[in-house]
């Protein structure tokens, strides 16, 4: 998934095939994912772990908020939470530190599948 305000997703797409080829179902959301629709994904899907990919944030006081929603989903449905890309340096990571998996590379985000 990628934040709301992101325009990219070739990263996310990456991802999801990485995923896919090491047998995971994939829900791709494609760009520009708002967060209030998340809780309705998260309770019908259940994903086990989320994936953020974001590249570059304009609004990063917003971005930030929708982060700390996400970590609080994420969370409460017991999903592990994996981000990468250069837009999370622009975030206050530090209140998430046992929350968020930080991948530098696709052979990172591979290894998450064993």
């Amino acid at each position: 998934m990628t934040m709301s305000e992101e325009l990219h997703d070739i990263a996310a797409k990456m991802t999801q095939h990485v995923l896919e080829q090491n047998g995971h179902k994939v829900l791709f959301s494609g760009s520009r994912t708002p967060v209030v629709d998340t809780d309705k994904i998260f309770s019908s899907f259940k994903p086990d772990r989320v994936y953020l990919s974001s590249s570059y944030n304009g609004d990063v006081e917003g971005a930030q908020k929708e982060l700390e929603e996400l970590v609080g989903f994420c969370r409460k449905y017991d999903a592990k939470l994996y981000g990468g890309g250069s837009g999370l340096n622009q975030l206050d990571l530090t209140a998430f530190s046992d929350d968020i998996h930080l991948l530098y590379s696709f052979r990172e985000t591979s290894a998450t599948c064993k």
